[in-house]
């Protein structure tokens, strides 16, 4: 599991939520938070180049080239990482699930979205879980601008619909719901491309729910999400 933070965060601040890190140990998975390249200087937080565009450099080569590594001393098995994240760190998630879906063999973005423009198309098939608050007032489900407007985030139900045609889903609407907990869930499985794409909504807001945990974990060994 490869964890990236939010806006401004910091990966030691991950590696301190003992609740998180430890769902993963507990069932065997090693537990990894990158640090994001400093907003400005002297910034102790960091974000991610989630929009593909200046400042000039490549999270999406650095976040392959980080996993690589990581096998190569640890041992650990480069075919079996999941990537996941929250807010700007899920757009990080969702920027290399759409431009680089070889890279990792799953992805799991919490609360975060494309931006606009949104690419013309994804690269290809993958496995993707989406989590997200119903009332998410900080990264809507429909997006919003920021920066005084001079950037404004996606909308995931266009994002969900790239992937479905990356894929070579039938159809759009989902093959199969269910609900687990306070989730709601949504699952796209056949896809003719191949790939997996679930969504969870949860009625809160900009946060990681607190059943995100197990639901992502089950989701990637492939079991049944929804009870």
């Amino acid at each position: 599991m490869i964890f990236l933070h939010g806006h401004g965060g910091r990966a030691a601040a991950v590696m301190r939520n003992r609740p998180l890190v430890e769902a993963f140990l507990a069932r065997g998975l090693a537990f990894i938070a990158p640090q994001g390249a400093p907003r400005f200087a002297g910034d102790r937080g960091g974000g991610w180049n989630a929009r593909g565009a200046p400042p000039a450099r490549d999270d999406a080569a650095f976040l392959s080239a980080l996993a690589d590594d990581a096998a190569a001393r640890f041992g650990l098995d480069r075919r079996r990482m999941l990537l996941a994240g929250f807010s700007s760190g899920g757009m990080m998630v969702w920027r290399m699930a759409c431009v680089r879906p070889g890279a990792f063999a799953a992805h799991a973005p919490v609360a975060g979205l494309l931006w606009r423009p949104l690419p013309a198309r994804c690269a290809g098939p993958t496995r993707l879980l989406h989590v997200h608050g119903w009332s998410d007032r900080v990264v809507p489900l429909e997006g919003r601008a920021v920066a005084g407007g001079r950037l404004v985030q996606g909308d995931l139900f266009r994002g969900l619909a790239l992937l479905r045609a990356a894929f070579g889903c039938a159809r759009d609407a989902p093959d199969a719901f269910g609900r687990r907990g306070a989730l709601l869930l949504r699952r796209w499985r056949d896809c003719a491309a191949g790939g997996e794409l679930a969504l969870a909504l949860h009625p809160g807001g900009h946060r990681v729910p607190r059943e995100w945990a197990a639901l992502a974990l089950d989701w990637f060994e492939g079991r049944e999400i929804a009870p």
